[in-house]
């Protein structure tokens, strides 16, 4: 009995050493933890980080790697991971930036990264997926992916001292413990306080985004293609920022206080009951028909002083119905307006022609007949007083004065005229002959 007890005491004790014995601190071989160390495939980052727990300088991806990447037995990155980023004081052999051809990352070991870079991984255009199994505290984390549906995995990840940023094409985002970012205290060459908390922009596959964890942050700005949205632990922030592109319902719950809540883009919906103190502004400017009442009522019982004006100190909310991007509505416009449109073209082109024909009509000059019938009875113009022609070979003064048939006639007779005249002078004569004297 005595023998087993002693066996299952070595036992445990060399289960502790154990870790112990195999931790190895690599980076600082020189003496230096200046600069960095670059890896071009697996083979060499195996080769170059066999055996390490700790890396005491900065890993940088090189940016001809291609394919995955693991990052195997390493638990503890003080300076951080980073795509390439050209020739720096940490990188010198780099003279390109970003890594186009890696296509995923997976840190199976890692519990925490330093204060420099974090996990940084930008212009990765190919990256789809980043899998960061146990690792609980990260100084930054900032991922930019390319045009394919990435996605991100973070499931034991609580602390990020200094930012989250994530910008690209993801199909989810999964961080399920991650409670705090920017809880920086220490000292970073890169650390500013504009970057503290969480800015997510997504374009591409609809994405649906959810820290229920997450309570303490100083900002939150949303924007893209988010299909739900949801912070269910948060109830203080500083700045509130989201833009939906896609139709969203936005529910605040349970956030009581903010400097400044911006919300816009295509909003379906929003639930701001919640809030007890916004110090700053409240804007809710939808692209889509939304009712403005209930922020209203919200903002009143935060600032009941402005009751009586005629205008909020911070809220606004434009009250103008507005449309939807118009889809149907626009097919159905055309088809409708574009059809009566051209008949209202035609029909006053048509009106327009017809105007021009009777103006026409009114203005056209009458035949000779006709015009000399309506002077002779008194209708037109009137003629001038006729002066006879005077005769030029006349010595006397006494003018010939031509008949007005003459004028109204050509002077020259045609062949028969004379015989036809005479012939009808002797019919009229015999004429008055015949007729009986009336009774």
């Amino acid at each position: 009995m005595v023998w087993l007890t002693f066996v299952t005491t070595t036992f445990s004790l060399w289960t502790l050493l154990l870790p112990a014995v195999h931790a190895r601190v690599c980076g600082n071989e020189t003496g230096t933890t200046t600069g960095g160390i670059t890896v071009w495939s697996q083979e060499d980052a195996d080769a170059k980080l066999d055996g390490c727990t700790t890396l005491v300088r900065v890993l940088n991806i090189g940016h001809n790697y291609t394919g995955d990447f693991a990052l195997r037995g390493v638990t503890n990155l003080t300076r951080g991971l980073r795509s390439a980023s050209r020739k720096w004081w940490d990188n010198p052999d780099e003279a390109e930036e970003g890594v186009p051809g890696l296509t995923s990352i997976s840190a199976p070991d890692l519990l925490e990264t330093g204060s420099y870079f974090g996990v940084t991984l930008m212009n990765a255009t190919g990256l789809k997926s980043v899998s960061f199994e146990k690792l609980r505290k990260a100084h930054v984390v900032e991922l930019k992916f390319g045009s394919g549906d990435g996605k991100m995995s973070f499931p034991a990840l609580e602390t990020i001292t200094g930012y989250l940023r994530i910008l690209g094409n993801y199909s989810s985002i999964s961080a399920p413990k991650l409670a705090t970012i920017g809880d920086f205290t220490g000292n970073s060459l890169f650390y500013t306080s504009y970057y503290d908390g969480l800015k997510v922009n997504t374009q591409g596959s609809p994405l649906d985004l959810k820290f229920p964890s997450l309570w303490n942050t100083s900002r939150v700005a949303v924007a893209g293609t988010i299909a739900n949205l949801s912070f269910s632990a948060l109830r203080r922030v500083e700045d509130l920022t989201i833009n939906a592109e896609l139709p969203l319902s936005v529910n605040l719950w349970p956030l009581e206080s903010a400097e400044n809540i911006y919300l816009s883009g295509n909003l379906t919906d929003y639930n701001v009951t919640s809030l007890q103190d916004v110090t700053g502004l409240l804007t809710i400017q939808s692209d889509l028909s939304l009712d403005c009442g209930p922020g209203e009522e919200t903002w009143l019982r935060m600032h009941p002083e402005d009751a009586s004006s005629m205008s909020f100190s911070g809220y606004f909310c434009p009250k103008g119905t507005k449309k939807p991007f118009p889809g149907k509505q626009l097919g159905l416009g055309l088809g409708i307006g574009i059809p009566v449109l051209l008949i209202v073209a035609a029909v006053i082109w048509r009106h327009r022609r017809d105007s021009k024909k009777g103006i026409a009509m009114k203005n056209h000059l009458p035949d000779y007949e006709t015009e000399m019938e309506t002077r002779r009875t008194g209708g037109g113009e009137v003629l001038p007083e006729y002066a006879p022609p005077r005769d030029r070979q006349s010595t006397d003064g006494a003018s010939t004065v031509s008949g007005l048939g003459n004028m109204a006639r050509p002077t020259e007779r045609p062949p028969g005229y004379e015989d036809a005249h005479a012939q009808e002078g002797r019919l009229v004569a015999q004429n008055h002959v015949g007729q009986e004297p009336p009774n």
